[in-house]
């Protein structure tokens, strides 16, 4: 059902559509009014009058509170989102957490290990044990195989001792003196073995040494000052050479040293130990040829015991020297097992270092600018938990057309009405105009910054920035309501003579509130306006 209000517009709508034929009808009637039907004031909108004062022409532009210079904050170890305590807007205290990831998995997994941990030591004790029986067993045999030789030998020198032609003696001197090098070369041998480490020691503190020289030559020469004598700088140079070739002659030294074949020395000491060997059997094999009967069997039978006692020995003591040099197989299960401890023991150790890094600490006072982590979500080591913006660093961003972001500048005083705070109005001021920063490229993002008082304000509030593009005082103006426009002409009711009329004017400045009147209305005049619900 139409109201009287409601009629008289559209019966004015009407009537001005038909301006020209109403003005013939009527000639008394102002050329610029249109009769209306009589309609009781009491009974229509209300009336108010033309004033004179200051009306503003304003930019409204909606935006919202959002966080600036925000640092994201990350997970450090991968595992499952277990807690967030973190939500846009929400406030948080350095030191707190923010985010907590799963540690039953992690504790689960770290019992594991621990308990295959308990579970090598027990085999590497176990073995270990095996090792230093099987040593004990082949150090005793050793002893008697040295034993054995011993006797063999001096059995063999009776022997040799009995009457026998001159070339006979000679074999067997050189039988003799051949065993004793043997015997010398096998001392040799053992002692140049046991300095093994020694030497391996020695030749990497050579190396480290060397190596600290060059550091120290090459650091005097990168200080040395630009006023330094050409000679005075190569002798600094040649200390750097000489330094670098002592290095590399080190270095060499430690490889050999290093090296599966032993160090020179040991190496040597093998050769001679083969080539003593190799005398003696030619010294035996000589003598052999040269013993006659009956004595012939008897030595053969007693070279042959000897030879069988230094097989026996030298058979002893390679066993020995696999075992401590870790190739038997014992040896290598113990290096299995021990390698197998230093690598559970490492991942029980980043394991643990894991467990400590599960929550997620707020390095600052901040408010929540975005929250990025899901409870119950898998992550990997990276992944973001949210957006902390540092406490009392929020901004005001608002969305701007090209056209309207041309009537601002940075710098420009502006005023903000907040929807929690719709009466205290906020100054701010732009400090970026535009910015671009996740809206399309002809869409500008303005940012102000705001003087937040006592408010209690968030991210995410919302509110319109309110800027005066232009501005006249002392001129006539009514309110928005009053004027309303039909084909781009602007018009006002008025009564006159008891009978509302329409009236063209021409409007200036205007707003959401008031409209300026340039032309067809005069102070005082008295207009309708209308009512809105």
């Amino acid at each position: 059902m139409l109201t009287r209000s409601m009629l008289a517009v559209v019966l004015a709508a009407a009537v001005i559509s038909g301006l020209v034929a109403c003005d013939a009808a009527s000639p008394a009637t102002d050329a610029k009014s249109v009769l209306l039907p009589e309609l009781s004031p009491a009974q229509d909108d209300p009336m108010v009058p033309v004033v004179r004062g200051l009306i503003e022409n304003r930019l409204r532009l909606p935006g919202r509170i959002e966080a600036y210079g925000h640092e994201v904050l990350s997970f450090e170890v991968p595992g499952i989102v277990a807690m967030v305590r973190a939500q846009r807007g929400m406030t948080v205290q350095a030191g707190s957490v923010v985010a907590s990831l799963d540690s039953e998995v992690l504790n689960a997994q770290i019992g594991a290990e621990r308990a295959t941990l308990g579970q090598v030591l027990g085999e590497l004790t176990v073995a270990e044990g095996r090792f230093a029986d099987e040593r004990a067993t082949v150090v005793r045999a050793l002893l008697a195989a040295a034993a054995e030789l011993a006797v063999r030998i001096h059995a063999l020198e009776v022997l040799a001792a009995r009457p026998a032609e001159n070339e006979v003696r000679v074999a067997e001197a050189r039988v003799a003196v051949a065993s004793g090098v043997v015997a010398d070369r096998t001392v040799d041998l053992a002692v140049a073995e046991s300095t093994v480490d020694a030497v391996i020691a020695a030749a990497r503190s050579l190396r480290i040494l060397c190596d600290l020289e060059l550091v120290q030559a090459q650091d005097e020469l990168d200080a040395l000052p630009q006023a330094t004598t050409p000679v005075e700088r190569a002798t600094v140079e040649r200390r750097v050479a000489e330094a670098v070739s002592q290095l590399a002659e080190a270095q060499a030294n430690e490889q050999q040293a290093v090296s599966p074949e032993g160090p020179p020395h040991v190496r040597a000491a093998r050769r001679d130990l083969v080539t003593a060997k190799a005398d003696l059997l030619s010294a035996q094999s000589e003598l052999a040829q040269l013993v006659a009967e009956p004595m012939l069997t008897e030595l053969a039978a007693a070279h042959a015991a000897l030879v069988s006692a230094q097989y026996e020995h030298d058979s002893a003591a390679e066993r020995l020297d696999d075992l401590d040099a870790g190739t038997s197989t014992i040896g290598a299960d113990i290096a299995r097992l021990r390698a197998e401890v230093r690598r559970i023991d490492g991942l029980v150790t980043t394991l643990e270092d894991r467990l400590t890094k599960l929550d997620v600490i707020a390095p600052f006072d901040g408010v929540v600018a975005r929250a990025l982590a899901v409870r119950g979500r898998e992550v990997v080591e990276g992944d973001p938990v949210l957006e902390l913006a540092p406490a009392g660093k929020l901004v005001f961003e608002a969305v701007a057309s090209p056209a309207q972001a041309a009537n601002l500048q940075v710098g420009q005083s502006v005023q903000v009405t907040l929807r929690a705070f719709p009466d205290e109005p906020l100054d701010g001021t732009v400090v970026t105009l535009p910015v671009q920063i996740g809206h399309p490229s002809d869409t500008p993002f303005i940012q102000l910054t705001m003087e937040w008082a006592d408010k209690a304000v968030t991210i995410g509030m919302q509110g319109v920035i309110t800027v005066v593009l232009d501005a006249s005082d002392r001129v006539l103006k009514v309110p928005a309501t009053a004027v309303w426009t039909v084909n781009g002409r602007s018009f006002v009711e008025t009564l006159i003579d008891g009978r509302r009329r329409s009236g063209q004017v021409t409007i200036g400045i205007k707003n959401d509130e008031e409209i300026e009147i340039l032309t067809g209305l005069s102070e005082g005049d008295m207009v309708f306006v209308t009512v809105r619900s």
